[in-house]
């Protein structure tokens, strides 16, 4: 696998959201996601229970797979879910 996608539901509308990045691409955005990729640990991600009108996230990648609430994300997570889905 090849490709870092991420699905972002919830919120104040319920909508979802999602985009894939081409981990394999020469591109800046696909070098920015590389990077991040390797400062995210799964392991310290907290897992508390949700909250109203605040998002869900599912982030999946090459030797990753997250479920995790908005206000649980590290901030690298939270900078790689960003950039994935302004990417589209």
């Amino acid at each position: 696998m090849d490709a870092l996608s991420v699905r972002r539901t919830g919120g104040l509308l319920g909508a979802v959201t999602e985009g894939v990045v081409d981990l394999a691409a020469e591109d800046p955005t696909s070098a920015r996601a590389r990077a991040l990729l390797e400062r995210v640990d799964p392991a310290v991600v907290q897992h508390s229970e949700p909250r109203p009108d605040r998002y869900h996230y599912v982030v999946d990648g090459p030797g990753l797979h997250v479920e995790v609430h908005e206000q649980d994300l590290t901030p690298a997570l939270a900078e790689l879910v960003d950039l994935v889905l302004d990417e589209g």
